[in-house]
């Protein structure tokens, strides 16, 4: 099971726009001017289609929220930070699917093509180590979501989506830690792999619990250790040992 991020991890995590700079220093004018920035207001769109040209996003500050729209249906993924490398090798997704950013709140990213980031690849042996801890990192989370579909009940999904929120926008509060997000109840529910109504239901059991509390759109987590039951509740569960 994906363990939460730790304070090592969430400092690589922070500090990746940081070594991306730092990478692009070594490299000619023409390579380390390559992204375009784009500052973008709560509520607009960035698609990746809008570009008329496939590439990547590197978020600067802000958050967004990461979508995925495939024959009408549009439904949230995750939620993504400054230091994130969104979007890459999107380019090979069909036709009949696409992705999108919605800001959440004021943020700047930089765009940079499919052919500026081949080029930055060829160049850098730096900025290919990155883009390679990028992917690993999604690969991570996509993982911990498959396994928590697969084997955890709603009550646990929602609670381990909480839990990463925290790690990732968490900030402290007078009676616990404020889930810093705008992402909308129905994105969670989405997230979380369960229906509006029963993301709902599952709040309203942890506020009576005593776990959570909510301020109209906001969630202060009063007591994080009961959000933490998912590794126990795997570790419980047999394993095959020719695996």
């Amino acid at each position: 099971m994906h363990a939460a991020p730790n304070e090592k991890d969430a400092l690589l995590i922070s500090s990746f726009e940081t070594r991306w700079d730092h990478a692009l220093q070594s490299l000619d004018a023409t390579l380390r001017d390559s992204g375009r920035v784009i500052d973008v207001r709560p509520g607009d769109e960035v698609g990746f289609q809008q570009q008329k040209v496939a590439g990547a996003y590197l978020v600067s500050f802000g958050q967004l929220q990461m979508s995925i729209h495939e024959r009408g249906i549009s439904r949230a993924i995750r939620v993504c930070g400054a230091g994130q490398l969104v979007g890459y090798g999107t380019w090979f997704v069909p036709e009949k699917k696409y992705y999108s950013l919605l800001a959440l709140e004021k943020a700047r990213v930089r765009f940079y093509t499919e052919t500026k980031l081949k080029d930055l690849r060829l160049h850098s042996f730096e900025i290919s180590e990155l883009i390679i801890e990028a992917l690993c990192r999604i690969i991570d989370i996509k993982d911990d979501l498959i396994c928590t579909l697969e084997q955890v009940s709603a009550v646990d999904r929602v609670k381990s989506l909480l839990d990463s929120l925290l790690d990732n926008f968490g900030v402290v509060d007078k009676e616990g830690q404020l889930i810093g997000s705008r992402v909308s109840r129905r994105s969670l529910a989405q997230m979380s792999g369960v229906t509006a109504e029963s993301f709902s239901r599952i709040l309203t059991d942890l506020e009576d619990q005593g776990v959570i509390k909510r301020r109209r759109r906001n969630i202060v987590v009063v007591d994080r250790s009961h959000l933490r039951p998912l590794e126990k509740s795997l570790s419980d569960k047999p394993t095959d040992a020719g695996l």
